[in-house]
């Protein structure tokens, strides 16, 4: 089922491909935007693969999005002609994955306890949005900081972490 179902998947993605193709070429007798979709398809369809036929669904697909976000940011930024989506892009895609892996290792080491899991998760999601925002402000050149914002977000994620922490204290003794 698995292999149908992925075979569909493919042949619909060629056959948008080309009416992408098609059309793009006969409105302006360029491949200007068309080129974007077939790259997009392309990253899908390598994703798609891997999770189809991983025996590590998920590792494997984390592995796939690791190696492919910066080459596909770079193609973009050079369809694109702007630098900033590869420079920006990068930036935030390196700091995107590296918390994804923590995540990852964090729900493998508490397999067990999810809350626990969800807890840190939570609080380590405090530094990816401070990190991700001083890449903003870092290329954008755009240096102020919404601090209300900023409070809000750190005290929803310490809550949210106290809750989860309550609950798996909760389960704990009840089991």
């Amino acid at each position: 089922m698995k292999r149908i179902s992925g075979l569909v998947l493919w042949i619909l993605s060629i056959a948008a491909a080309i009416v992408c193709l098609i059309c793009d070429y006969t409105i302006s007798t360029d491949l200007d935007w068309s080129l974007i979709v077939l790259l997009s398809l392309l990253a899908f369809g390598v994703l798609f693969t891997v999770a189809l036929k991983a025996n590590h669904p998920l590792r494997d697909s984390l592995v796939s999005i690791t190696l492919l976000i910066l080459p596909f940011l770079f193609i973009l930024s050079m369809l694109l002609q702007q630098r900033l989506i590869f420079s920006l892009g990068g930036s935030i895609a390196v700091i995107s994955c590296l918390f994804l892996w923590c995540v990852y290792r964090i729900y493998m080491k508490y397999k067990k306890q999810i809350y626990r899991a969800m807890s840190i998760t939570f609080l380590i999601t405090i530094p990816l949005v401070f990190s991700i925002l001083y890449s903003c402000m870092h290329f954008l050149n755009y240096f102020t900081m919404d601090i209300n914002s900023s409070v809000y977000h750190v005290l929803v994620m310490v809550v949210l972490s106290f809750i989860s922490i309550v609950v798996d204290f909760a389960k704990s003794k009840t089991v």
